[in-house]
């Protein structure tokens, strides 16, 4: 797998001029590259920091408190200047990307028990009926339910589990109204339906007291791509023959002189850009002119 998370120095382009993305030490990541170099999900998006689409993990073996100092590009309103930031090394390894998030599935492992009948026969239970006692118990505490029970079955039939599984059918007695009493219901059912979107996926219970139901929290994560402001890639030193300049738009190019070794100016450019354009009318004049 392709390492992306390694600073390297970039190789000088030919070009007389180009983007700051040349000079950058560490790729712009989004949360599908992430994903796959890292092998996991990437950290949910922290409204309360900057956006972060980078990580250096060469340092990551460093104590998180010390300070990871780096060089970038900025415009200061009338043109480029390089600008030193200093983070910690928590922050530099970590990234605060926006974009969905996935919240892991709600994927129940298969019963390792069964329900065995007055003729010996036996009849699989469904993953989605059972959990957990401490699962059952915190949902009480949520519905602020009476109490709970396990399902045993009741008469010839019986629940045979292995050793091995630690969950059961557990059954949860809502408190109801004044005037009735509340219902049993199904605790695997209710965390089906909690974990729907995913497991930690934020919502929260209604009507508790009688028939609850998950509502999803709408999210509050921009976009992918979204603009707002982030903390600037670290760049590479410019070489001599290299400077920034601030172009159309506020856009940062930098610009090479690699034959001498000199800067080349905006200005002189445009100008030379003038100039064939002249010839060029002059000769297309003459040739109509002919």
């Amino acid at each position: 797998m392709k390492d992306l998370f390694t600073p390297k120095v970039p190789d000088q382009p030919d070009a007389p001029a180009y983007g700051v993305v040349e000079l950058q030490k560490l790729p712009r990541l989004n949360r599908a590259i992430y994903a796959l170099n890292v092998g996991e999900e990437a950290p949910r998006w922290n409204k309360d920091l900057v956006i972060k689409r980078w990580a250096d993990f060469t340092v990551k073996d460093e104590p998180l408190t010390n300070e990871y100092r780096y060089i970038y590009l900025a415009s200061d309103g009338i043109k480029a200047v390089v600008k030193e930031n200093v983070i910690s090394i928590g922050e530099a390894i970590s990234v605060n990307l926006p974009g969905k998030y996935s919240w892991p599935k709600w994927d129940p492992a298969p019963v390792m028990g069964h329900v065995l009948a007055p003729d010996g026969s036996q009849t699989a239970i469904s993953r989605w009926f059972v959990s957990t006692r401490a699962q059952a118990e915190t949902l009480r505490v949520e519905f602020d339910a009476v109490r709970i029970a396990e399902n045993s079955l009741a008469g010839p039939f019986r629940m045979i589990y292995d050793r091995s599984e630690d969950r059961r059918i557990w059954n949860i007695k809502l408190r109801g109204t004044a005037n009735k009493e509340g219902d049993w219901n199904s605790v695997g059912l209710h965390l089906r339906q909690k974990f729907r979107q995913g497991v930690g996926a934020p919502g929260e219970w209604t009507a508790t007291a009688t028939a609850p139901r998950w509502v999803p929290k709408k999210s509050d994560t921009p976009d992918e791509f979204d603009a707002r402001p982030e903390i600037p890639i670290p760049i590479r030193a410019l070489l001599p023959n290299e400077t920034a300049k601030l172009g159309l738009s506020g856009v940062i190019m930098i610009m090479k002189d690699a034959a001498s070794g000199g800067v080349v100016d905006q200005d002189a450019v445009l100008a030379r850009v003038d100039k064939t354009t002249q010839q060029i009318l002059r000769e297309v004049s003459a040739t109509i002119g002919n």
